[in-house]
C-alpha cells in the first residue's frame, strides 16, 4: 500500500499543479472532505476544505503571487498513511515582484485511496519531524 499511496500523491500533484489544474483527476484521488492546511505561501494558518477550498487556495495564490508554480522535488512513504514531499515554491511577489525560490515540506496523509489531509510546513525540519523522519 505505501508505493500506492506515493503514486497517489505524485498523480494529485501533478492534477493539482497543472495549469489549468486537473479536476477530474483531482475529485478521483481526493476525498471530498479533504482538508488543506499551510504554514507558508502566503496563506499562513488557513485551512481550506474540500473542492471549493482548492479552489480557494489557489486564489489566493494568484492574489499573492506573479508567474507561481510548485516544483515536486521527493516524496517519500512515511508509514501509517502519511507520505513526506519536499518541494519548492518558485515566484514572484505580485505587488513587490521579488522572486522567491522557498523550499517547503508537506505531509499528506491517504486513507483507503483518497488523500484526506494535507499540511504545508515552512521548512523541511517540521514536516520530517511530523512524520517521525530526519535526515
Amino acid at each position: 500500500m505505501s508505493q500506492e499511496n506515493v503514486e497517489i500523491v505524485r498523480k494529485a500533484w501533478e492534477a493539482a499543479w497543472s495549469k489549468p489544474p486537473d479536476w477530474a483527476v483531482l475529485g478521483a484521488l481526493y476525498h471530498p472532505d479533504h482538508v488543506f492546511e499551510s504554514d507558508y505561501g502566503g496563506v499562513n494558518n488557513t485551512a481550506y476544505r474540500g473542492a471549493a477550498g482548492f479552489q480557494a487556495f489557489l486564489a489566493d495564490q494568484d492574489e499573492t503571487w506573479d508567474d507561481w508554480r510548485h516544483d515536486l522535488d521527493r516524496v517519500i512513504d512515511a508509514g501509517a498513511g502519511a507520505v513526506f514531499v519536499e518541494a519548492r515554491l518558485v515566484a514572484h511577489g505580485k505587488h513587490s515582484a521579488v522572486g522567491v525560490e522557498q523550499a517547503y515540506g508537506v505531509v499528506i496523509t491517504v486513507s483507503e485511496g483518497k488523500i484526506v489531509r494535507t499540511r504545508a510546513y515552512a521548512g523541511l525540519r517540521e514536516a520530517l519531524d511530523a512524520v517521525g523522519l530526519s535526515e
